[in-house]
């Protein structure tokens, strides 16, 4: 396959042949506002409570609410699909422990990359159901 004839992900909606339909799609997240300053409110509560620990299951769960809230729509802006995240709190915790233990030992240099990998597990626990 030459260069040519790979698609370009960022001209989503473009037909690679005249006539054929495209095999692109893009996500649409849903999240409002409305949504996102009440989960905020949630977590700064659950910080002070917690102090502060709280904040490494935060990531976690911002991203499973976006991740939930995303549909999948062709270029007709019909909806063809949905992401769903499947991460439990089981699973939550034993990652966030880790990590927790990691920012200890390393005096929080963990930390830097900690918000990355949360991020990247929680995509990795997330499914593209298609209608």
């Amino acid at each position: 396959m030459t260069d040519a004839t790979v698609p370009n992900p960022n001209e989503a909606f473009q037909t690679t042949n005249p006539g054929q339909p495209s095999r692109y799609a893009k996500q649409v997240c849903r999240l409002s506002v409305a949504e996102t300053i009440g989960q905020a409110l949630i977590w700064i509560i659950l910080s002070f409570v917690t102090l502060g620990f709280a904040l490494f299951f935060y990531f976690y769960y911002a991203q499973r609410l976006a991740l939930s809230r995303t549909e999948i729509v062709d270029q007709t802006g019909r909806i063809i699909g949905k992401l769903t995240c499947e991460l439990t709190f089981g699973q939550v915790l034993g990652h966030a422990i880790l990590w927790i233990l990691l920012t200890i030992v390393t005096l929080g240099l963990a930390s830097l990359i900690f918000c990355q990998r949360a991020y990247a597990y929680v995509l990795s626990q997330t499914k593209v159901e298609l209608f």
